[in-house]
């Protein structure tokens, strides 16, 4: 179990590409530094509570859903490689501090591995969600399968 977030230090900023490249092993080396993801706060996002069915009123007093976090781990790698269909397979996370409304959050990250499995591409993202350039919020192993084994799948084939 981590009891203390890792250094801000070794999750350099990185500007997002200008053109995402597909999806690969090599635009997902594991080393590579992603472009940061950024967003500035303005809670309460009703939208999002109402998707989430959330009702607790800590979320109504400016307090970021921790749901609405992990979607930036999803964002980090949607705005970094073109993706065809991929599956957000599984995220472990640690929590330090509450992200609150006014706060600018960044996601920053790099690619821990990229590997296959059963003829699935897999990648797994480090992710440190920081706020205001020094705040560590969350931080994030982030697991995806960015492309599927080619042919049908064990449903369709049944």
């Amino acid at each position: 179990m981590q009891t203390e977030p890792p250094p801000i230090g070794r999750f350099l900023e990185a500007p997002s590409p200008a053109e995402r490249p597909p999806a690969s092993s090599a635009s997902l080396a594991p080393g590579r530094i992603l472009g940061t993801v950024r967003t500035n706060l303005s809670l309460p996002d009703q939208a999002f509570l109402t998707l989430q069915d959330e009702a607790l009123l800590l979320y109504q007093e400016g307090i970021l859903h921790p749901a609405a976090l992990l979607s930036l781990s999803n964002q980090v790698l949607m705005q970094n490689v073109k993706l065809g269909p991929w599956i957000h397979v599984a995220s472990e996370l640690c929590h330090f501090n509450l992200a609150k409304d006014g706060d600018q959050l960044a996601a920053r990250a790099l690619v821990k591995e990229c590997f296959e499995r059963k003829g699935h591409q897999f990648v797994v993202l480090d992710i440190l969600m920081v706020a205001g350039g020094k705040r560590v919020i969350q931080h994030v192993r982030h697991t995806a399968i960015y492309e599927r084994r080619s042919g049908p799948s064990p449903i369709e084939s049944a």
